[in-house]
């Protein structure tokens, strides 16, 4: 039903380009139609997996004008025991686990406007472009393939990989030698892409060849530092996903990493100084902290809102010690209860108080000028009573 929506949706909004079905041979931009540009082409490599152990596939997008490159991590959830990655959980659970259709790519325009080719309205209208779907529910950076048992045992047994780590460094390569020399680099995604993001961010950078700065846009996929209500998940992912293995071959045996894995926004923003980071997402966003929180059982919305304000005001608080660090928090719009602020379209994602929007804000990462950081205190519309 989610994707029957999803693809209504698309179909009512428009395409906004081209796509154009052919096998891509890694490192030439050439495919069985010859060079194209700003048209999606399919890549498949070898040793990719999705959760079920078939095909991973991914598109890409050249620009003829631009040497710049944009790489979108698509979101849909988490999963880390069998409830979850059978899908029998419900929100709580990851998409796309039984594979990748042919023609996913279709839903691009109802993932964000930084995907279409629109000069007036995408920051990102005339670059090179990557998506990168997402199918192993792990945030694009598991390592192990696990066996997962149905505690009541109705259910088989799931073979499950968690593959996500292996298919970006086969990715990665495959980038490396298809944009050997990227001026600006942009990693974003929302909701687990936005976690992606920040995740995937030195695997990507530290492996192109050529990169002039990098910008990380990370669109609802909040990674809390310290102390804060998310961490009993973050241990369930941590151990269920084998990420002290990533961890550790990609940022090294940094002890703020040992216990707080919020911590890796910061390591990347001192690992990366020229570099700019930044977050997006609703004060009162209404799907994120369900799974954040989901091992506390069924929140009242309310409390789920007041956690969340808590876990907030610290992410604020680490991104305020850094100035190549922003967020931009809007509170709140009735479009799928203000989960992601560049999904679809940029309408809603304003603040207010100040006139700017999430586009506004993109812009602004991608530029010269110091970041600033922005959030909405003034609640509006109908939800705006809840949780302050």
């Amino acid at each position: 039903m989610a994707r029957a929506l999803l693809l209504l949706c698309a179909w009512l909004l428009g395409c906004g380009d081209d796509v154009a079905s052919v096998a891509a041979d890694a490192g030439t931009g050439v495919g069985d139609a010859g060079p194209l540009y700003d048209r999606w082409r399919k890549v498949e490599l070898p040793g990719t997996v999705c959760g079920n152990g078939s095909q991973y596939k991914f598109w890409f997008n050249r620009s003829e004008s631009s040497r710049n490159l944009l790489v979108y991590l698509e979101g849909g959830g988490a999963c880390w025991d069998h409830a979850t990655c059978s899908g029998r959980a419900g929100i709580v659970g990851a998409a796309n686990t039984n594979g990748i259709p042919d023609n996913h790519i279709d839903l691009r325009s109802v993932m964000s406007p930084l995907l279409l080719r629109l000069e007036e309205e995408t920051p990102t209208w005339d670059w090179n472009m990557v998506f990168l779907p997402y199918c192993t529910g792990d945030v694009f950076v598991g390592d192990r393939t696990t066996t997962y048992v149905d505690p009541d045992g109705v259910e088989p047994d799931l073979e499950f990989h968690h593959a996500g780590y292996a298919n970006l460094l086969a990715v990665t390569e495959w980038m490396a030698a298809e944009f050997p020399d990227v001026p600006q680099l942009l990693v974003s995604g929302c909701s687990a892409g936005g976690i992606g993001s920040v995740a995937t961010y030195n695997t990507i950078r530290s492996r192109l060849p050529s990169v002039g700065r990098g910008h990380v846009l990370d669109d609802s996929g909040p990674l809390f530092p310290g102390d804060n209500h998310a961490r009993p998940l973050y241990d369930t992912i941590r151990a269920a996903w084998n990420l002290d293995t990533v961890i550790d071959a990609e940022l090294g045996s940094d002890p703020a990493l040992d216990t707080d894995l919020g911590a890796a926004s910061t390591v990347l923003a001192d690992a990366w100084p020229d570099d700019r980071f930044g977050i997006t997402l609703f004060r009162h966003d209404g799907t994120f902290p369900r799974i954040a929180y989901s091992s506390m059982g069924e929140l009242p919305r309310d409390r789920m809102f007041e956690l969340w304000e808590e876990d907030l005001a610290l992410l604020r608080a680490q991104y305020d010690t850094r100035e190549n660090m922003a967020y931009f928090i809007p509170y709140w719009r009735s479009f799928i209860d203000a989960h992601c602020t560049t999904i679809v379209k940029w309408e809603g994602s304003e603040i207010e108080e100040l006139g700017v929007d999430a586009e506004s804000f993109v812009r602004e990462l991608l530029g010269d000028a110091p970041l600033e950081s922005r959030m909405e205190t003034t609640p509006e519309g109908p939800d705006a009573s809840a949780g302050l």
